[in-house]
């Protein structure tokens, strides 16, 4: 299991610890990473908890902060990837482990429900709460079909709807959109 992120309040990484401490009392042999800079925000008390957690005797051999490592290889090791941010915008690592064909257990913050659909296209929980990701965690880790079909799922949703292409389509018919209004339904002309 991993997740990518700065070592920070926002992106829940003591959250994602918490949570693999609960998946440990059940599933000892499962490991956890994490992929993501430590550090950067000056928040001593949060970088110091985060160093408790990791070194804990639950979580020191099943836990490996990896810091700054190439995400792609990481994707490539992983069965399930985590996302357990208090808030969110519109984050890419949720995407590339979606396109990687991982199943994801994440947040409903910001726009995670833009690219997950609970249960069709990985899994969404609220924020704040290790335990609903705990229990995820066990349950795509012990029904290899429904990891299998969630990461197939997530994996078509990016292909449809997260491309290049489909980006440049949505941006093009919001800038259409936009000029309607403000010029009074005039249509524009496309370049293209």
């Amino acid at each position: 299991m991993g997740s990518v992120g700065y070592v920070s309040r926002t992106k829940g990484t003591d959250v994602f610890l918490r949570a693999a401490e609960i998946v440990l009392r059940s599933r000892p042999n499962v490991r956890f990473e994490h992929v993501g800079e430590p550090r950067l925000w000056g928040d001593d008390e949060f970088d110091q908890e985060v160093d408790e957690l990791a070194a804990s005797p639950a979580l020191r051999r099943a836990v490996t902060l990896v810091g700054r490592a190439s995400v792609t290889e990481a994707l490539a090791r992983w069965k399930i990837f985590v996302l357990a941010s208090r808030q969110e915008a519109f984050p890419l690592s949720s995407l590339e482990a979606m396109a990687a064909g991982l199943p994801v257990v994440a947040t409903s913050v910001g726009g995670l429900p833009e690219q997950i659909a609970h249960l069709e296209t990985g899994i969404l929980v609220p924020p704040e709460s290790p335990a609903a990701i705990a229990d995820w965690i066990v349950r795509l880790h012990d029904d290899g079909r429904l990891r299998s079909r969630l990461g197939e799922a997530a994996r078509r949703q990016v292909r449809a709807n997260f491309t290049l292409q489909a980006q440049a389509e949505g941006l093009n018919e919001a800038y259409e959109k936009a000029l309607r209004r403000r010029f009074g339904g005039r249509t524009c002309r496309t370049i293209g």
